[in-house]
């Protein structure tokens, strides 16, 4: 089982260049420009609904409120950018490009894979998963890793005053540490 992590990127990136041959690249374009932009939101203002996930637990100190925080964002953007490109593509529906269409809507469906994969793994990074011998052993993972933060860092360069993407977390995740709210450390 070497090869784990590559399996569990590789087949759903087969699966969404199916898809998106299937698709076209016109639904593509609009599902990557979403994506794109749920990843941007999700980092962004992580930090500002970590505030109030914290205020539905307890202890709002817990380490796991940021990623549970980005996971809600990057669920309700989807959700909402998945409506508009429907909509949007029940109005397309008339333009047919045929297999240009349907090779360039593959090649939109792996990078919106990719991206998607990579938001997975950096929120399951908080919980430890994969394990970190798994991580080395995986010949995809280094790649897909990057292309959530890379989309990110493109958004910034377009949108003036944005922080990057490791600034950004580690800003967000700073305020969620749980060793600094320990009363032995911080009375």
């Amino acid at each position: 089982m070497d090869y784990i992590v590559d399996i569990f990127i590789g087949l759903p990136l087969l699966f969404l260049a199916y898809k998106g041959a299937i698709n076209g690249i016109v639904k593509e374009i609009l599902n990557i420009v979403g994506l794109v932009l749920a990843v941007y939101v999700t980092f962004s203002y992580m930090d500002v609904a970590s505030k109030y996930v914290a205020a539905l637990f307890e202890d709002g100190t817990q380490s796991f409120i940021p990623f549970l925080a980005g996971a809600l964002l990057f669920i309700i953007v989807l959700s909402v950018v998945s409506l508009v490109a429907y909509w949007t593509r029940e109005w397309l529906n008339a333009v047919k490009l045929g297999s240009l269409n349907r090779f360039l809507g593959s090649l939109f469906g792996i990078l919106k894979g990719a991206i998607f994969m990579s938001v997975i793994f950096l929120l399951l990074a908080g919980f430890q998963i994969p394990r970190e011998e798994l991580r080395k052993q995986s010949a995809l993972y280094p790649y897909i890793i990057q292309a959530a933060p890379n989309s990110y860092n493109t958004i910034t360069a377009i949108y003036p005053g944005a922080e990057d993407f490791t600034e950004t977390i580690r800003n967000t995740l700073k305020n969620y540490n749980p060793v600094d709210k320990l009363p032995v450390i911080n009375p």
